[in-house]
C-alpha cells in the first residue's frame, strides 16, 4: 500500500522551472478547456490586479547556492502520525550527504509546517500571496524553509 512520497531535485539536476513547468501545462487544449482551469485563471488574473499590487505575489523557485536541492513531499491522511514521513525524510536527507536543502509549503498549512520545523527546515524570506490558490475561500501565502547546513 502507498502511503505518501517525496521526489527530490538533488543538488546538480536541473528540472524545468516552476514558470515553465505552468506555460507547458496551460499549452495543452484539455488543460484549458476544464472548468476549474478557467476559474483558477480568472482568480490569478483577478489578484494579479489587485492583491499583488499591494504585496508581493510568489516568486517561484528559491535559488540560491546554500540550498541546491529541493523537495515536495506528501503522505496520505490516514498514513500522518505513523512516522511514514519521517521515514522518507530520513531517506531524502541521507542522500543529500550534507547538501542545503529548501521546500516551499503555504503559511497557512500550519502541521505542515510543525512537520518540516521538526525535521530540521527554518522559515526563510518573505511570505507572498499566491495568485489564483484559496483555502477555505482565502488567499494563500507561499513560505519557503530551508535545512541550514551543519556548523563546520
Amino acid at each position: 500500500m502507498l502511503v505518501g512520497y517525496l521526489t527530490g531535485c538533488p543538488p546538480g539536476a536541473s528540472l524545468p522551472s516552476e514558470d515553465d513547468r505552468l506555460v507547458a501545462a496551460l499549452r495543452r487544449p484539455a488543460v484549458l478547456l476544464r472548468p476549474a482551469t478557467a476559474r483558477f485563471l480568472g482568480r490569478a488574473a483577478l489578484d494579479l490586479a489587485t492583491v499583488c499590487r499591494r504585496e508581493p505575489s510568489a516568486s517561484g523557485e528559491l535559488k540560491d547556492d546554500r540550498w541546491p536541492a529541493h523537495l515536495h513531499i506528501d503522505v496520505a491522511p490516514e498514513a500522518r502520525g505513523t512516522g511514514a514521513a519521517y521515514g522518507l525524510m530520513d531517506a531524502w536527507t541521507g542522500l543529500l550527504g550534507g547538501a542545503g536543502c529548501h521546500l516551499q509549503t503555504l503559511v497557512e498549512n500550519a502541521r505542515a509546517i510543525r512537520f518540516f520545523e521538526r525535521c530540521g527546515f527554518v522559515p526563510y524570506g518573505p511570505s507572498p500571496t499566491v495568485p489564483g490558490v484559496r483555502h477555505r475561500g482565502a488567499r494563500v501565502h507561499q513560505l519557503t524553509m530551508v535545512r541550514p547546513l551543519p556548523a563546520a
